[in-house]
């Protein structure tokens, strides 16, 4: 806020001029305000990616995909395609694997989301063979003590399917997101090092910023050619930075 000093040239100034707004104050002075832009939606550029590749898919579904596609899409959502079992614990509960998906839309968005994240080319039909690819095993982590970044090593060897491909969520509470993918490796024995996590807006943080809070890892493979995700693997439960 200003006050503004009236001269024999300025007059009493009302309303908004620009990014200010005047108005006449209680001892007779001019006073300027600042105007303040509220953003309503604010997200990240990961939220608003995801956004985009949702709207994309949900217009596919109902633009492009005749009625014989939906409905073989409709059909294996019945016969519950691709269903997962839930395994390790804590994150368990959190993690609900692909339970929340719905119908045939929701397989279509599901599998192709999964696609779409790795680079891959979108399906207008699910792979009728329809294996799960091979959990993650041995998982664990091992901490830098001086840069507080998390090594999460795994065993993928028993994964079958073309481009393996492994994916690490990390769920956490507070200054850290309920669920995010951190990152992903191209290996079936792999190690992925973290370095950043996103905050609760979205903005990422230096790892050694978020020293302390508790956090579960869990992992993932995921067919790049069909969308088909394996079942999780163990949950860690961890303390970042140590």
């Amino acid at each position: 806020m200003a006050r503004v000093t009236k001269s024999p040239l300025i007059g009493v100034i009302s309303g908004s001029i620009a990014g200010s707004t005047f108005r006449k104050g209680k001892d007779g002075t001019q006073v300027m305000y600042a105007k303040i832009t509220k953003i309503s939606n604010p997200s990240s550029v990961n939220q608003a990616a995801q956004r985009g590749v949702l709207a994309e898919l949900s217009k596919d579904w109902y633009q492009t995909l005749n009625v014989a596609k939906r409905g073989i899409f409709d059909t294996f959502a019945v016969n519950k395609y691709g269903n997962r079992k839930q395994t390790g614990e804590g994150a368990r509960a959190i993690i609900k694997a692909n339970s929340g998906r719905g119908g045939g839309k929701g397989l279509y968005v599901y599998l192709n989301q999964n696609i779409m994240s790795l680079g891959g080319t979108k399906i207008d039909a699910p792979d009728p063979i329809g294996v799960l690819p091979a959990q993650p095993t041995n998982v664990a982590h091992v901490v830098d003590p001086m840069t507080h970044a998390e090594n999460i090593t795994w065993d993928g060897t028993a994964y079958t399917g073309p481009n393996p491909f492994v994916r690490v969520w990390v769920v956490g509470t507070g200054k850290i997101p309920h669920r995010q993918i951190v990152g992903s490796a191209l290996a079936t024995l792999g190690t992925l090092t973290i370095t950043t996590l996103n905050g609760g807006n979205g903005t990422p943080n230096a790892i050694a910023l978020l020293a302390g809070l508790p956090v579960y890892f869990q992992l993932e493979a995921v067919n790049k050619a069909n969308g088909l995700a394996s079942n999780p693997s163990e949950t860690i439960q961890a303390v970042i930075g140590t």
